[in-house]
């Protein structure tokens, strides 16, 4: 199955908008102090883009700690994200280079483990998706 060109266009755009400041470890965190600053991986992203277009409801905070809940998720895609977008994954695969190889990685594991940037996991998303 290949990915909605509309929302991926739309995805890629906000990857690289600068508007949103990158997480790790879940979806979205928001931070409890003053500030609450608000964090998102790259799938978070996707899942903004869903609520803003009226395909899940506004995420819910998680009890107990700094995490969102997305249409019931917190790390991977909820179903309705995955078929709104036209994934064929709660965690997409893609290829990418790491450690000088270009193979196939998850987005979590590129955005968490290999904490390569939103505009480096656009061209993969552009490239692979």
């Amino acid at each position: 199955m290949a990915m909605n060109p509309t929302i991926k266009a739309r995805w890629i755009t906000a990857l690289r908008s600068g508007k949103y400041i990158q997480g790790r470890g879940a979806l979205t965190t928001v931070t409890k102090n003053e500030k609450r600053k608000r964090r998102d991986c790259c799938l978070g992203v996707l899942c903004d883009l869903a609520v803003r277009a009226g395909v899940i409801p506004a995420p819910v905070p998680e009890l107990l700690s700094e995490k969102l809940r997305y249409d019931n998720r917190k790390d991977i895609l909820p179903s309705s994200v995955v078929q709104w977008a036209g994934l064929d994954s709660h965690d997409p695969h893609v290829r990418a280079r790491v450690g000088g190889y270009t193979t196939g990685h998850w987005l979590s594991d590129l955005n968490d483990a290999h904490r390569r940037t939103f505009a480096q996991i656009a061209r993969y998303i552009e490239a692979s998706l």
